[in-house]
């Protein structure tokens, strides 16, 4: 009968650590998905254009994930309320703005995002771009071509 009762104990033991894993990987999970919908890529082992980009995630590379980027289909107006709400939401604060090739990008702080890169003397964690066809955005920047 001792064996059951230890058998039953090391049952119940084991559930609860697998429940505690079970939700620190979804706590986990949701702390490197800053953004919902879109069309995500993962910047890996690195918060710069070195980075390893993959746009999906294996358990083993939340250990690595460095930022990541989103790009929303809009357009015309759309995509200019798209990106205010965007700023909004992350209560970011616009750092300056620049303009090219038919894409103007804006770079934040937002006190909700960690992690960041000194650009032009400023810290920046958030990179809203918005052209023709969508809004990207990113964290710290979006690297790579949208």
């Amino acid at each position: 009968m001792s064996d059951s009762c230890g058998i039953g104990q090391f049952l119940k033991t084991a559930g609860a650590a697998l429940a505690f894993l079970a939700v620190t990987a979804f706590v986990f999970v949701l702390h490197f998905c800053s953004f919902s919908g879109g069309e995500k890529t993962y910047y890996l082992y690195s918060a710069s254009s070195q980075a390893e980009m993959r746009k999906e995630l294996s358990f083993g590379d939340l250990f690595f994930v460095r930022g990541e980027s989103a790009v929303y289909r809009t357009e015309g107006e759309d995509a200019e309320k798209f990106a205010e709400e965007l700023a909004e939401k992350y209560r970011a604060e616009l750092l300056f703005e620049e303009e090219a090739g038919g894409t103007l990008s804006g770079y934040y702080y937002s006190p909700l995002l960690k992690g960041g890169t000194t650009i032009g003397g400023k810290f920046v964690n958030l990179h809203i771009a918005i052209r023709a066809d969508g809004v990207a955005v990113g964290t710290p920047v979006i690297f790579g071509g949208w």
